[in-house]
């Protein structure tokens, strides 16, 4: 079981993330992201076309958008150096 110190880590490193994501999609590109993969207000991963019924449009061009979006976020060094730091503390926590 993680100590509390290691709980607030992971939290912590979460919220940074998803601060970031924000920060660098539109907020309709970041609900989409948030919904397709059940993070920040969303417990669970949506399908395409739920997500496209709540936007009105189909679950190609919600497949689209996330796409658009997945290239931006991976091409942020910011984001990348977050996630590196991210991953020290995941091996740290947890023995492999």
């Amino acid at each position: 079981q993680a100590t509390p110190e290691e709980e607030y880590r992971k939290v912590e490193i979460a919220e940074t993330l998803l601060v970031e994501m924000q920060k660098m999609l539109s907020e309709r590109n970041f609900d989409i992201m948030c919904r397709r993969y059940g993070i920040g207000n969303y417990n669970f991963p949506q399908t395409l076309e739920s997500i496209g019924r709540v936007y009105g449009v189909t679950k190609e061009r919600i497949r689209q958008v996330q796409r658009r979006a997945e290239k931006r976020l991976k091409t942020n060094q910011k984001l990348k150096d977050l996630l590196r730091n991210a991953l020290y503390w995941v091996f740290l926590f947890f023995e492999f």
